[in-house]
């Protein structure tokens, strides 16, 4: 425990004679009490403020208090103090109530007593004031750390202020760096197909087979990587683009991703169920859209006609609208619902479904930037159900 200070730990003194107030103290040193004798009510009250740890005085003091100086005093205490007063009284005299009234904590020991009994009470009042001081010292150091933590959360905001400032404008510019890269390697990449197009078209009778297969090959990974090239600058697009909600009518999205993909247009692969409006971009929403059905023809089992349904839930908080896409695909496995959505998240290999791994990645980044949300339940074999969450329109 902390050493109190000496002034914190003296028993103010006042007696109405000097004599008595010397024989007290005397008498209470032995006891290892630290006395400070007050010669008025005045000097009493200006050492309470200096800080003690009780004080003994007798009745005719505070009878004598008409100017309420003690209670003053004690009322001017800090919130955490609760000043300990001993008073010496005679049995029958009405002034006994008159601490309490003023809120005082007080103590009242009847004449005569025995010395042992004067001892107990003040060692029991500085004891009590001990108390009163840890309280005072945890509140300090609880005002210190407090005050700390607020500086240093300050700096930490700053710093993490300054890291999101400079973080955003990285990737403000790998965004920018990205969509130029990209932009720009489509040019040659169409440029390597334009002319490796042309010598199988114009120089074939001058290419052995093995020639010929090489042009072929060259062909077509400049296409693959062009449409990959095409991928990255639609999810860069949707990811830093500027977007504007609106009531959109999903079912005309549908029809119209349909009527653009000559492999959609059978009407007996898609089964479109009333569907209801919902906010959204609709440039967002048709990609989406046209890359949920794209997957739901391209991963079906060789030899199978695929089918699709699209159907509509209202979700629990009767604010958003679940969108079901659902195929007699091929399925997938829970372990890779994740991965799917993820940019380049193949789960098979290119030779067996061609694409570039990022369509559901884009569907994902287009949900989340309308304040929606895309999932999938599957089960490898039999089918996928993919889902669109999005708010209803107003």
């Amino acid at each position: 425990m902390t050493r109190r200070a000496a002034f914190e730990e003296r028993l103010l003194v006042l007696m109405p004679s000097e004599r008595d107030a010397e024989r007290t103290a005397t008498a209470l040193k032995a006891s290892e009490v630290d006395c400070l004798i007050c010669q008025s009510l005045a000097e009493m009250c200006e050492a309470i403020r200096q800080g003690a740890g009780a004080a003994l005085l007798t009745e005719d003091v505070l009878l004598r208090d008409r100017d309420d100086c003690l209670g003053k005093a004690l009322r001017d205490e800090p919130p955490w103090s609760n000043f300990p007063v001993i008073v010496l009284t005679q049995p029958s005299n009405g002034t006994r109530n008159w601490p309490r009234e003023n809120g005082i904590n007080v103590t009242l020991v009847e004449k005569p007593l025995r010395f042992e009994t004067l001892r107990s009470v003040v060692t029991s009042a500085l004891r009590h004031r001990r108390h009163q001081y840890e309280v005072r010292d945890t509140l300090v150091d609880l005002t210190e750390v407090q005050e700390e933590l607020k500086r240093v959360n300050r700096e930490l905001e700053e710093r993490v202020q300054e890291r999101t400032k400079k973080l955003m404008e990285t990737i403000s510019e790998l965004e920018a760096f990205s969509y130029t890269v990209s932009h720009d390697l489509r040019t040659p990449l169409r440029s390597i197909h334009g002319y490796a197009d042309a010598l199988l078209e114009d120089h074939a009778a001058s290419l052995n087979d093995e020639g010929k297969h090489f042009l072929s090959k060259i062909s077509a990974g400049a296409t693959r990587l062009d449409v990959m090239v095409r991928d990255v600058l639609a999810y860069s697009r949707i990811a830093k683009g500027e977007i504007q909600l609106e009531d959109v009518n999903i079912a005309e999205v549908i029809r119209d991703v349909v009527e653009t993909y000559p492999h959609l247009r059978a009407p007996e692969r898609i089964l479109v169920e009333p569907l209801p409006k919902v906010r959204a971009q609709t440039g967002y929403l048709t990609q989406c859209v046209s890359n949920l059905l794209g997957n739901a023809v391209k991963f079906v089992p060789e030899g199978r006609q695929p089918k699709i349904r699209i159907w509509s839930e209202t979700e629990p908080d009767g604010k958003n609208a679940r969108i079901y896409f659902e195929d007699n695909g091929i399925g997938i496995a829970p372990q890779h619902f994740a991965r799917i959505f993820e940019i380049f998240g193949r789960v098979h290999p290119e030779r067996t479904y061609e694409g570039t791994g990022i369509g559901l990645a884009i569907v994902r980044k287009a949900a989340e930037r309308m304040g929606g949300s895309v999932g999938v339940t599957s089960e490898f074999g039999k089918g996928s159900r993919f889902w669109l969450s999005l708010k209803k329109a107003t």
